[in-house]
Parts: structure tokens; sequence; C-alpha cells
């Protein structure tokens, strides 16, 4: 008797609510596009033989989990096939139909693969035939959240056992507020508010020592006081509080803490190159130890990172994206230059995982 023969027939077709496609081969000139949120149809036909089937998803080499997938099937007869099951495939049952479709993700993804895979015995010969499926989910267009970085901060390697710089942008939105930092010891809670996608335009820094409230037109300091961002005489600042010293340059709002960690923080206004304003905060002095301390900017600091610049041709064949692991996840970043200090651009919600963004919402409009 010939050999069995198990493969991939072919079939295109539209309906009104599902696109169906049936592949052929290992789709070398089809369209293997699977876009979230988009269902499938394809069809696993046998020619010839008796054989014991089964189905695998997502197998190796798929860069997506399960619980991301719906994968369906039924025989001939109408019997549901699935991952825990077995199907025969013979005369009277020569044809299965699968449907596969991923779910919309919350977060921002990296381009994914799926790759499934049908198992079958010949049951006359006990031979294996395995037949394997291919498909690329595509990743975001978003995925660095507007691409010129707004936040930037040192996390440490432990592939090279060395500090990096990241940087990142926040996907927030009119009214968004965030916990971007907090410290126990000094009691210390940093909000930042956003008037416009990936902008902030006020920073509250709360603490037992006084609050100060930044915004585009200037620093409101404890009992009333009020700084505009050209005024560089802060001698009576100081004064008022022993526990913070305050520095002005061009722009920039420096606030030590006066204790024996020396952590600095300094608010920036900035310009896009259209035209807005927007400010930004960078803390200094806990990068040796994230885990003190909490909201955003500390739990990324706090996450585990691996640069992957000996292979970063995975990705791409430019220098200058590498891929980037968080925690075993596997992400990338791009190199980007901000206020003359390079860093690796990343995805927001990637140096956060498995936690996101939403873990440090506080309001939302």
């Amino acid at each position: 008797m010939e050999k069995t023969l198990i493969t991939l027939a072919v079939l295109l077709c539209y309906t009104l609510n599902v696109r169906v496609l049936a592949f052929k081969g290992l789709l070398e000139n089809d369209n293997n596009i699977l876009k979230e949120g988009e269902s499938r149809i394809f069809y696993y036909m046998k020619f010839d033989g008796n054989a014991k089937c089964r189905l695998i998803y997502p197998s190796e080499g798929s860069t997506i989990n399960s619980n991301q997938v719906y994968l369906i099937g039924r025989s001939n007869d109408d019997s549901i096939i699935d991952s825990k099951s077995h199907f025969k495939m013979n005369d009277k049952s020569s044809t299965a139909t699968f449907t596969v479709k991923v779910f919309e993700s919350e977060e921002d993804e990296l381009e994914r693969k799926l790759i499934i895979s049908i198992i079958c015995k010949d049951l006359e010969y006990s031979v294996d035939t395995i037949d394997k499926l291919e498909f690329i989910i595509p990743g975001s267009n978003s995925y660095f959240h507007n691409g010129d970085p707004d936040f930037m901060q040192i996390v440490f390697d432990e592939k090279f056992k060395q500090f990096r710089h990241i940087c990142y942008n926040i996907p927030g939105k009119l009214g968004d507020k965030f916990l971007l930092y907090t410290d126990k010891v000094s009691k210390i809670l940093i909000h930042g508010i956003f008037f416009d996608e990936y902008l902030m335009h006020k920073i509250d820094i709360m603490s037992k020592y006084g609050n100060i409230s930044a915004h585009l037109g200037g620093v409101h300091l404890w009992k009333g006081l009020f700084v505009n961002w050209n005024d560089d005489n802060l001698s009576q600042v100081i004064k008022e509080n022993q526990h913070f010293l305050i520095q002005m340059e061009e722009n920039k709002f420096h606030i030590k803490l006066i204790d024996e960690r020396n952590i600095t923080f300094t608010i920036e206004r900035l310009k896009k190159p259209l035209g807005k304003f927007y400010l930004n905060i960078v803390i200094r002095g806990i990068e040796e130890d994230y885990k003190k301390f909490g909201g955003l900017i500390s739990k990324i600091g706090s996450n585990k990172f691996q640069f992957y610049r000996e292979v970063n041709d995975i990705l791409s064949k430019d220098e200058e994206k590498i891929a980037i692991g968080v925690n075993g996840r596997l992400g990338y970043a791009i190199m980007q230059k901000r206020d003359n200090q390079k860093c690796w651009l990343i995805n927001c919600n990637h140096g956060l995982y498995p936690s996101s963004v939403t873990n440090f919402t506080l309001k939302t409009h």
C-alpha cells in the first residue's frame, strides 16, 4: 500500500463575519497573518489510510500563550476536536475543520508567532506524521507609545552585570493620574497627572515635611510660596523647610531630600518639537535598591532586565535595536538620545511586566 499522505488542503473564501482561509503546505505563498480579534477557518484533509490524530497548540516555537488563543475543530461526524482529545481521520471522516482566533490584548504587544501542530499515527503502519501551521500576529504600531521618550531611569542588566539607562513613555491621556513613586521612610508620594496623550502637566509631591505641586506655570511650595520657572532666588525657600534643599536652574527644579540616603527629585519643564510644554520627573539615589520604594518608577527599576546585545540580529540587523528581557519576557528596545544621554527606549508595560500601567493608575477620565 502506498505511504499514507496527510496534508493541508487549500480553500479560500469569505463570509460576512469570519474571514475563511484554508492553508497549503507550510504557507510558503499564502497569507499567514492573523490579527487580534480576527477568526480564521482552516481545513485539515487526509487522502488515504486510517489515522489517529491529535491537535497541539501553541506548539514548540510559538511566542504566544495558550490563554490568548481560541482554537476548536470539528470532524466530518460533527465531533468536537480540541487539544485534550484525539480524533480519527479515515474514509468516513477525511476532513477536519478548525477555527482559530487570537483574543484582543489590553497591552501593547510585540509581533508574536502561533504554531499549530497536528500529529497523526497511521494505524496500519504505526508511522507518525506531523504537520505544522504557522501564524504571525502583528505587533502594535504604538509599541513605544509615541516614540520620543519622556521618562528615563537607570536599571541593572542582570546579564552583563552593569547599570544601563532606559527610557519610556507612560501611555496616559487627559485626566489620568498615576502613582509614580512612594517612600515609606519619608512618607513621600508622587503623582503625575496627564493633560494630553503621553504628556504630564502636573506633578504633586506629598510628604510629612510639606507638599510641592508643579505645573506648567511654576511650582507651589508649602505655606503658599510660589516659584515660577524663571526664578533663581530661592534662599527664602531653603530657610522655610530644613528637610528639603531646593535649587532652580533653567526649566529644572531640584528637590534634595536631606537625609543619609541622598535622594534627589528633579522636575523638568520640557517642550516638544511642535511647541507643547510638559513636565517630567527624574529621581536619583534610588537605583541601588529600588525594592525599598514603591510606585511605577520603582517597580520598573526593581524588575530583572537582561540586554541581549550579542544577539540583536534576532530582531533586526540594525545595531541600534536589541532584544531585551524583563522577568523572563522577551521584548525589544531601540537606542534613543535624551538630553545628550543615550538610553534604550522600551515599552512601559513591558518594563513593568508582569504588572502593567493599570496597576498604578489612580484616576482616569
